[in-house]
């Protein structure tokens, strides 16, 4: 009977490592987000433009260093390390920034993919992609989003509360679902290099709203 009960404590023991082991994949670190996206598109690709400048379908900015994971909902994750680039800015001084570009196919067949991108993400681009919905709730940290030219019907920003600029135009937003962004804005401020609060969207609802929370706003 000792014998028995030492080995359901064995057993219930392995058992809570296993859950804890778990619930420590769905922590998330100091300054790491989550973001999710659904698309139906096929290739998530670098494109040539008319100019034949790169046009990305996905881009994102990191704060530092560290990389980032993509799961592309297909049974595929893949580990992305940014590349540091700098530039030099109006007064001649350094400036840094991480970036990833990545790039996938889908060969399954499916219809559409959830995409989770999870990281320290600064600014979060996926532009023109068949994306029919998004979640950057989990993203708190994040100071710009560019999701233009998609499916979107309902964006949440609400918990979004360092976004700087906002890029939503060519979406599928009422005038309802535009007037709950324009309330989400959290309050617009001038960063350090002197560049204010940008949203850009379609002249849809009280636009007004975010004007008067001190955003610049361009309407299509």
């Amino acid at each position: 009977m000792r014998k028995l009960f030492s080995l359901m404590l064995v057993v219930l023991g392995a058992a809570a490592l296993v859950s804890c082991s778990k619930d420590d994949d769905d922590v998330l670190r100091d300054g790491e987000g989550v973001i999710t996206f659904v698309t139906e598109a096929k290739r998530i690709e670098v494109k040539k433009d008319s100019y034949y400048e790169p046009e990305e379908d996905l881009y994102l900015e990191t704060f530092n260093a560290e990389s980032i994971t993509i799961d592309w909902g297909d049974g595929n994750e893949d580990e992305y390390v940014p590349v540091r680039e700098e530039y030099k800015d109006e007064d001649g001084e350094i400036e840094v920034y991480y970036e990833i570009i990545p790039e996938h196919t889908y060969t399954d067949g499916n219809s559409s993919h959830t995409i989770t991108v999870r990281g320290k993400i600064k600014w979060f681009i996926i532009d023109d992609c068949e994306v029919t919905s998004i979640d950057v709730t989990k993203c708190p940290a994040l100071e710009g989003l560019d999701c233009r030219n998609n499916q979107l019907t309902s964006l949440d920003i609400s918990k979004n509360t360092a976004l700087h600029r906002l890029e939503c135009y060519g979406n599928q937003f009422s005038a309802s679902a535009m007037n709950k962004i324009y309330n989400d804005l959290p309050q617009g401020r001038v960063d350090e290099d002197g560049i204010r609060s940008s949203l850009r969207c379609d002249k849809l609802g009280d636009y007004s709203i975010a004007e008067n929370k001190r955003w610049y706003v361009y309407v299509y």
